[in-house]
């Protein structure tokens, strides 16, 4: 059996550590964003959204990477 990678508890070994932790999603770019294919990127990306068009971008990229086949789960978790 293959030995789990138990680093994590590093980060969270103290509670001081979990409060300063902070994704400031306006701090990243469009440009930083855009190539990323992740969950985390796309909300991101609408965060920074400032226009219908950019929106729409981000929820056709959302729904072209949800269709894929690996995504079930998660594109159930949306549907449910």
């Amino acid at each position: 059996m293959a030995a789990h990678d138990n680093s994590y508890k590093i980060l969270f070994s103290h509670a001081r550590m979990v409060e300063d932790l902070l994704l400031d999603e306006g701090s990243y770019t469009e440009s930083e964003l855009e190539p990323l294919v992740n969950l985390s990127a796309a909300l991101f990306r609408l965060e920074n959204s400032r226009t219908h068009e950019d929106i729409q971008q981000v929820l056709i990229t959302l729904t072209e990477w949800l269709s894929d086949p690996k995504q079930t789960s998660l594109r159930r978790a949306f549907t449910v």
